[in-house]
C-alpha cells in the first residue's frame, strides 16, 4: 500500500482527501462552479450535495488503497480552506509507470503560482 502523502509547503498542506472532507469539497466545488464550468463536466444541483461528495470520497479512498487514484487537497495554512484539488488517476505500475493529472485551484487563489509551488512537492516526496 502507498503510504499517505502528508506534505507541507508555504502556503498549504497537501494530505489525502477522505470522507470527513465531504463539507470542504463541496463548499469548494459549491464557491468554483462557475470557474469550473469551462474545465469540468456539466454539474446539477445534486453533485454539490454532502452526501454525494462522501460517496465520491469514500470511492477515492478506495482507488487509492487499490493503487489506481491518489486524491489530494491543498488546505490553507491560516483558515484550512480547500486551496486546490490534486487527481492522479490511472496509476499504472507495470509494465511501465504512468497516469493521469487532473488538477483545479480556487478561483480566488488563481494567478498566485500555487499550482507551482504544490504540484513539484507531490512528484518529488
Amino acid at each position: 500500500m502507498l503510504p499517505k502523502p502528508d506534505i507541507y509547503t508555504h502556503h498549504a498542506h497537501i494530505r489525502l482527501l477522505d470522507n470527513s472532507d465531504a463539507k470542504a469539497l463541496s463548499d469548494y466545488y459549491w464557491r468554483n462552479r462557475a470557474h469550473l464550468q469551462d474545465s469540468e463536466p456539466a454539474r446539477t444541483e445534486p453533485f454539490y450535495a454532502y452526501e454525494n461528495m462522501r460517496n465520491l470520497l469514500l470511492a477515492a479512498e478506495g482507488a487509492f488503497h487499490n493503487g489506481s487514484q491518489i486524491k489530494l487537497g491543498a488546505f490553507g495554512h491560516s483558515d484550512q480552506q480547500l486551496l486546490a484539488c490534486i487527481d492522479y488517476s490511472g496509476i499504472l505500475n507495470e509494465p511501465m509507470y504512468s497516469c493521469n493529472l487532473g488538477y483545479s485551484i480556487d478561483a480566488q487563489q488563481q494567478g498566485k503560482g500555487l499550482m507551482r509551488e504544490f504540484l513539484p512537492r507531490i512528484y518529488f516526496s
